[in-house]
């Protein structure tokens, strides 16, 4: 019900709503709308309440509330696991619990604010409280596990798809995990995966995207930035988590049912182009050569300088500038 308040409320941000059209159009009592506003204010929502008008929203709030966020992934995953938090050290790791005592076909965990994010390679990754999208999802694939460099790129269009849809900016793909906007990071991706021998028996894949961040660690001002610092914008983001949860739903139902060759060109269409010399670095060596682009395994290929092509199922990857 108070999601469903919400709703109405973020709809009609400029108007007040009346108690008594509330109620007619959520099929309860006034006293009811009543209480549930109470909750929402308890909650950190600013509403105002004006006798003979009826409430509204006071300012842009996207607030992640937990009634809201839980709705939104409800309209989507209604049978999903769901885990929010105000503050959380990292979603990956709660998602590791989360994965080990639910059987749910999907799982979700987000969090305001992480203190201790993760990345690849055991990076940590910035995670400011109410400025971006926190958030790791369990997903029970039904595929071989050669294939496993394929799931991180589904995400990758996935992302693309709900940031394109719902605010216009179109990410670029930096293979294997990130998401860039003129040329900075702008979303990361860490993809940990459980399998036997043969299968992949499950995955949690986590998402952290920059939305409203308006500023970074010293370390990271000229490597990251946000959808909000590079178009002077603010974004909601609760309609951002809603569209990312539906693409995540559209696009891996789209890959288990089709296979990687409806996605692969996909994918492609918003990755860095091909062609460029780069340099990728692996935990045992670094190769240098031409980006050739992704196989059917989603396997990074360069071609070094003798003409073999190496494939790189995970490497961190560079571009070497042009000599002349």
């Amino acid at each position: 019900m108070r999601t469903s308040i919400l709703q109405l409320l973020r709809e009609n941000q400029n108007e007040f709503l009346s108690g008594e059209w509330l109620s007619s159009q959520l099929g309860c009592s006034r006293t009811a709308v009543w209480k549930h506003i109470q909750t929402l204010l308890d909650r950190g929502y600013e509403i105002e309440a004006v006798r003979n008008k009826g409430y509204r929203l006071k300012v842009f709030s996207d607030a992640f509330i937990e009634d809201a966020v839980i709705g939104q992934i409800r309209a989507v995953w209604p049978d999903a696991a769901v885990e929010f938090y105000s503050s959380a050290s990292s979603t990956q790791t709660l998602a590791h619990r989360l994965l080990e005592t639910n059987t749910a076909e999907r799982g979700i965990v987000i969090a305001d604010e992480q203190t201790n994010g993760k990345g690849r390679l055991g990076r940590s990754f910035s995670s400011q409280k109410g400025e971006g999208i926190w958030v790791s999802i369990v997903m029970r694939p039904n595929i071989p596990v050669h294939q496993m460099p394929q799931l991180t790129l589904v995400t990758a269009t996935a992302v693309c798809k709900a940031v394109r849809e719902q605010t216009g900016i179109e990410l670029t793909i930096k293979w294997p995990n990130d998401l860039l906007l003129n040329g900075k990071k702008c979303c990361g991706i860490l993809t940990e995966v459980q399998s036997d021998p043969d299968q992949v028996k499950s995955m949690i894949v986590g998402i952290g995207l920059n939305v409203n961040n308006n500023d970074f660690p010293e370390w990271l001002f000229d490597k990251a930035t946000s959808l909000s610092m590079e178009t002077g914008e603010r974004f909601d983001r609760l309609q951002l988590l809603a569209a990312l949860i539906y693409s995540m739903e559209t696009m891996f139902s789209l890959y288990e049912e089709k296979g990687f060759s409806v996605i692969k060109p996909i994918w492609e269409a918003s990755a860095e182009s091909p062609g460029a010399n780069i340099r990728a670095r692996t935990r045992e060596r670094v190769y240098e050569g031409i980006n050739r682009g992704i196989d059917d395994d989603g396997v990074l290929l360069i071609e070094k300088e003798n003409g073999e092509i190496e494939r790189l199922l995970s490497a961190d990857i560079e571009k070497i500038p042009d000599k002349s």
